[in-house]
C-alpha cells in the first residue's frame, strides 16, 4: 500500500517550503539549531538562533495568497507549541529570549513569494 499521491505531494511541498525558509533565514544571519523538532504533541518546523533570541518558526506553504496569515495556525496548535517551547527553552536555552515567527510561502517552486513575520505570535 503506497502513499496517497495528494498527501505525498503535500508533504513534498511542505518539505520544500521548510528548506526554502531555512535557507532564507541562514542567508539573513540566523544560526540553524533544529528542523522538525517533535516534543510530545507538538512539532515545530524550524528552530534557529538570532543573537540571544531562540526563534521558533512555523512555515506554511500555500499555492495561493492567504488573506490573514496568522489564521494559518490554530489556537490549539499555538497553545501546544507554546507549552513545548517553554519546556525546551528551560532545558536548552534558559537564558535566551524566545520569539515565535511565521513564514508563509505562496506560489510554486518556479515562482514564489516568501514572507517572514517575526514575532507573529506572542505568548501574551
Amino acid at each position: 500500500m503506497g502513499l496517497n499521491p495528494t498527501k505525498a505531494n503535500h508533504l513534498e511541498r511542505g518539505s520544500w517550503g521548510e528548506t526554502l525558509a531555512r535557507e532564507h533565514l541562514l542567508a539573513n544571519g540566523y544560526v540553524f539549531l533544529v528542523q522538525n523538532l517533535r516534543l510530545g504533541k507538538s512539532e515545530i518546523d524550524l528552530v534557529l538562533l538570532q543573537d540571544a533570541t531562540v526563534v521558533w518558526a512555523e512555515v506554511k506553504t500555500r499555492t495561493a495568497e492567504v488573506a490573514d496569515p496568522q489564521e494559518l495556525l490554530t489556537k490549539r496548535k499555538w497553545e501546544v507549541m507554546q507549552e513545548a517551547a517553554d519546556q525546551w527553552m528551560h532545558q536548552h536555552y534558559p537564558n535566551h529570549n524566545l520569539r515565535f515567527d511565521l513564514i508563509v510561502i505562496t506560489g510554486t517552486e518556479e515562482h514564489h513569494i516568501l514572507t517572514h513575520y517575526p514575532g507573529a505570535f506572542s505568548p501574551d
